[in-house]
Order: structure tokens, then C-alpha cells, then sequence
């Protein structure tokens, strides 16, 4: 894909508002052509191919489902003749799944909200396997909430949901690779063991999709129980097992609790259920709590003409 030198800027404003930043990538709220946005920024120096920033933007525009951020615009600018900027302009969420979860007390989640949000995940994760796109950091921060509006959803009881940042995804995926960085792809706490490098000696193979699904499996642990997990990486079974405690603490539907088992299998990551499988298995849960509180409305009501 080629980028564009010449595109209409976005407006940062007189205080751009900073969302997160490093030495590498630097997000902001935007303004372009009247579209509210968030504007990733990343400054090259001399050969400006390989970012990125680019490999999001490339990823980006090949995908097209509602449950994937649209991206306004991408290109590069100079500065000087060979200093300049990678610029990528994405339509703006409310919140992240992150915030909702462990910040915002004032919404609380039902049961069947918590089943839809991961419906919805599992939704984008099958179309994105099925392009042969591993995206290599699933988490609750990387998983934006559109139009949250908190009497609407109360309402209608559904949130929307989209997935965010691409930036170390995987395309055209094989079977099984190795990893090509000299660190492992994603976030500590929700990626797969077999992606962390062992102490000594090289990288192992791994199966992206898999590694995916690992990291789903912790993100279902997050939704249904809203709290974070301290995540210790020298003891993984322990770690599982004291999500699997915490699942059962809240009294946890126990087809949910088999799969989410079956995403964190660690001793044979092959014997991990595909997405196409998870989804089918969460309809079916779905099913069975819709039918369940039906049953409870229809009892109810009975109950109140006998009196």
C-alpha cells in the first residue's frame, strides 16, 4: 500500500489531549473534516518504511466488519528532508472495555451483557482468522466501547464494540511459525505461555491462532468477573487456577467455565478451541440463560394471577 504525502491534516486543537504515548507511538484526540478521531503518530528519521503504523493502516483497510475500528486516513509528512511523521486517523470509541471493567463502577454489567461482549469478540476474532490475521495483544484496553451512552444501553442492552490497534497483528498467518522479535508479541497477563521466550535457547513454534485464543480465554476471565488479576509468569497453572477459583467464587455459569477452560490450555495449545468453535458454544450458553429468565418471567407472572 502506498501512503499519501498530500491529505488534509487533522486538528489536534490548542490542548490536544494525549490518550497514551511513548517513545515510538503517540495517540491523540482529533478533529478531521468534522469527524471526532484518534490520530496515531510516529516520527521517522531516514528510511520511513516497515513502520507500524503503516502495517496497522495496511491491516486496517483490507478488514471491514462492524465490530473493526474504521480508519479515516493514513499517510506521512516531512518536516525536513528526511525527518517527517507516519500519521493514522481512526474513528473515536467512548471508552475501553478496560475502563468499564475495573473503573467505572456507576454501570453495572448484567450476565447476558457480559455473554454479548464476548460474542461480539469472538465475532471479529473468527472473520479475522478467516483473513489469516493473528492479532497478537487481545485485552480489555484494546477493545473500544462506540456510541456509550448509559440509559441507552440500560434500554436497548447492548453495547457496542470494536477492536482496536493492529499494530503488532500478524498477516497471512501459516499453521505453525516461530516467533521473529527478540521479545514475545503482546501483554503480560494475557499472553499464551509457548509465546514466552524460554530462559535459555531460542523460540519455540507456536500456533498464532492459538496464541489468540489463550489471550481470549483471560479477557472472558476479566469481563465476567470485572477485577484485575495480579499474573505471576513463572507459575502459569497457578495462575489459571486462581481464575478458575475466582469464576466459581461469583457462581459462574458452568458452560462458561468450560470455555474458558478450553481457551487456556497450556500443556497442548493445538487441543485450544477455535473461535468458530467458541462462538457456537456461547450462542448455546446464551440460549440457555435467555430461555432460564423467560422461564422465571412466565413463573412469575402465573404466580401473581393465583394471588
Amino acid at each position: 500500500m502506498k501512503l499519501p504525502l498530500e491529505f488534509p491534516l487533522p486538528n489536534f486543537g490548542e490542548c490536544p489531549t494525549i490518550l497514551k504515548g511513548d517513545n515510538f507511538v503517540v495517540a491523540s484526540v482529533t478533529t478531521w473534516l468534522d469527524f471526532k478521531s484518534i490520530t496515531k503518530t510516529i516520527s521517522f528519521e531516514g528510511h520511513y518504511k516497515n513502520s507500524i503504523i503503516e502495517k496497522e493502516a495496511r491491516i486496517l483497510a483490507s478488514l471491514n466488519h462492524p465490530n473493526i475500528i474504521k480508519v479515516f486516513y493514513c499517510g506521512y509528512y516531512f518536516e525536513s528532508r528526511n525527518i517527517g511523521e507516519y500519521i493514522i486517523g481512526m474513528e473515536k470509541g467512548n471508552t475501553n472495555l478496560a475502563s468499564l471493567l475495573f473503573e467505572d463502577k456507576t454501570f453495572e454489567l448484567s450476565f447476558l451483557n457480559k455473554i454479548d461482549m464476548m460474542l461480539q469478540i469472538t465475532s471479529r476474532m473468527c472473520y479475522f482468522h478467516d483473513m489469516k490475521v493473528a492479532h497478537h495483544d487481545l485485552k480489555p484496553e484494546n477493545v473500544v466501547i462506540m456510541d456509550f451512552e448509559v440509559e441507552k444501553i440500560k434500554k436497548e442492552g447492548y453495547l457496542h464494540l470494536k477492536l482496536i490497534d493492529f499494530g503488532t497483528s500478524k498477516i497471512k498467518v501459516k499453521e505453525y511459525e516461530v516467533p521473529t522479535r527478540e521479545w514475545p508479541y503482546g501483554t503480560r497477563g494475557y499472553i499464551a505461555p509457548e509465546v514466552m521466550k524460554p530462559k535459555y535457547g531460542p523460540f519455540i513454534e507456536m500456533d498464532a491462532f492459538k496464541v489468540d485464543v489463550f489471550s481470549f480465554g483471560m479477557m472472558c476471565c476479566d469481563i465476567l468477573i470485572q477485577d484485575r488479576h495480579d499474573f505471576d509468569a513463572k507459575d502459569i497453572p497457578k495462575n489459571m487456577k486462581s481464575r478458575m477459583m475466582s469464576l466459581q467464587s461469583i457462581n459462574c455459569h458452568k458452560n462458561l467455565i468450560a470455555i474458558i477452560k478450553g481457551c487456556l490450555i497450556i500443556e497442548n495449545p493445538s487441543r485450544r478451541a477455535s473461535f468458530d468453535e467458541i462462538c457456537e458454544k456461547l450462542k448455546e450458553c446464551k440460549r440457555l440463560v435467555l430461555e432460564k429468565r423467560i422461564k422465571n418471567v412466565l413463573v412469575a407472572s402465573n404466580f401473581k394471577v393465583q394471588v
